[in-house]
């Protein structure tokens, strides 16, 4: 059974994703494009709030490589053979790019996330039935998720952005210039998978959360105290945690303050079917919507040569409603359900 509050909080990590991937156009640093990265972790918390430890191993390959690689692939593999018709690629480089799965090596740097979602997701499924096995207890789980997390901090910077020394090298991870982090975005699997754990730690909480004041104060002067601090940032796609503690902090206020907006929100019928909907296929939107605002900025680049801050929430706001629109279309498509969506299945999840 679906719950709407997270659908509603994953609607609205989705829009944030989004809203970055549109000012990345135009600018690279400031607090609106900050914001905009906490979509990828509060994403990844939500996630773990509903993983399935029950259902049988295989199943469970099948479910998420349906649902998270097919469309990952069915997009990429279609671009790279455009492409290569216009003769702008070369298709062993491009193929290992593809396959080697991190942004620097696709076309489309957001899909990075769909093949590490499904690992981050396979890997949890596995490390929950261990601990269950070996019978944690909360404490002893709480324990290894901080070892787990400050693991993963401390390692980032082992192979993002090493010179790429060897000739081979580069020549088939083009266009990388640079060592792309391991393949599958493995390097941030720890932080990743900390998060998702994480989820599914507080899934009783978030579950049945009640609008309460007074954390959501503190959440609010934490996330306003942090949000410009440079020794706070985070970037998951460009391995930034800047720190162990401050970015932590961040995080999991943001994650309290999506929750009770997400409360608010489920009492007002518009908000809840817009930021639900989007909540529910945000996947396929994230699938989508980089090539709408790659043709809108190429278009508004065209027709307002003078360009000003305030045509990005346009072009932000453009992108969102195609992508929505584009899902509909998508979902009355036979052909292109088949491709891009889950095979349909008796059960609901998230």
């Amino acid at each position: 059974m679906r719950n709407l509050t997270v659908d509603i909080a994953k609607g609205i990590a989705g829009v944030l994703v989004i809203a970055g991937h549109s000012i990345a156009f135009r600018y690279t640093e400031g607090w609106l494009l900050q914001c905009s990265h906490l979509g990828t972790p509060l994403f990844i918390f939500l996630s773990g709030v509903f993983i399935n430890i029950d259902r049988p191993w295989r199943e469970s390959v099948i479910r998420k490589a349906d649902r998270l690689l097919k469309p990952y692939f069915v997009v990429l593999l279609a671009m790279g053979i455009m492409y290569a018709v216009a003769g702008k690629l070369d298709p062993f480089s491009y193929l290992v790019g593809v396959f080697y799965a991190t942004g620097p090596t696709i076309p489309l740097v957001p899909l990075w996330f769909l093949p590490h979602l499904c690992l981050c997701l396979l890997t949890g499924i596995a490390v929950l039935q261990l601990c269950r096995r070996l019978k944690f207890s909360r404490y002893a789980y709480v324990l290894f998720l901080l070892l787990l997390l400050f693991a993963g901090q401390q390692c980032l910077e082992f192979v993002w952005q090493k010179p790429l020394d060897a000739l081979w090298w580069q020549s088939m991870l083009r266009p990388a210039l640079h060592w792309p982090g391991l393949p599958w975005s493995l390097d941030v699997l720890p932080i990743t998978l900390t998060l998702l754990l994480a989820g599914h730690v507080c899934s009783p909480y978030v579950k049945k959360i009640s609008f309460q004041w007074l954390p959501l104060l503190i959440s609010a002067l934490v996330f306003l105290l942090f949000i410009r601090d440079g020794n706070a940032a985070i970037d998951i796609n460009r391995r930034i945690y800047a720190s162990y503690f401050f970015t932590s902090a961040l995080v999991f206020c943001s994650i309290y303050l999506l929750l009770s907006f997400s409360l608010i929100m489920s009492n007002i019928p518009l908000l809840t079917n817009g930021f639900s909907y989007i909540g529910k296929n945000f996947l396929i939107i994230l699938l989508l919507h980089m090539i709408i605002l790659r043709m809108l900025f190429i278009q508004a680049d065209k027709w307002i040569p003078d360009w000003r801050m305030w045509h990005v929430p346009l072009v932000f706001l453009a992108g969102l409603s195609l992508s929505v629109l584009l899902v509909a279309l998508v979902q009355r498509s036979r052909l292109l359900s088949l491709l891009l969506l889950p095979v349909k299945s008796s059960g609901v999840s998230h």
